[in-house]
């Protein structure tokens, strides 16, 4: 069947906006990723301040991890396979440098993926819809 032609252009849209750039620069991505991922942790998960540090540490190759899947488009489709590796390496050796357990480094790992795990924005949402923030949830 033929696709409808108000589906194709709403596609056309969202293409568009994918493509361009951030509004705010990279610096302030960056630094919003870094101070939300460091803030997950004790937040989110009830870590300490050492899961601090190491998601502070962490996020660092992550963030460059994302920054290379941005500006190369060979490594764009494999941004959801690198990033969990990348934090999967990143966090656990962090957290054997500082002598903390397992349970620590899982911590730091989905403090770093939390912002970039599939589905995350629709979850984000579902619960501003649930909470009543019909503004947030958009």
């Amino acid at each position: 069947p033929a696709a409808d032609p108000a589906t194709l252009m709403a596609l056309q849209a969202v293409d568009a906006i994918n493509r361009r750039r951030s509004p705010f620069g990279w610096a302030i991505e960056a630094l919003a990723y870094h101070g939300f991922a460091c803030a997950a942790a004790p937040a989110i998960f009830g870590g300490g301040l050492g899961d601090f540090a190491v998601v502070a540490l962490a996020s660092v190759p992550v963030r460059l991890t994302l920054a290379a899947c941005g500006a190369l488009p060979q490594l764009s489709a494999l941004s959801d396979l690198l990033l969990p590796i990348v934090a999967g390496v990143a966090a656990p050796s962090l957290c054997a440098l500082f002598e903390l357990d397992a349970c620590h480094a899982a911590t730091a790992t989905l403090s770093l993926l939390l912002f970039e795990l599939p589905g995350s924005e629709l979850l984000f949402g579902a619960t501003e819809l649930k909470r009543g923030n019909l503004v947030g949830a958009t």
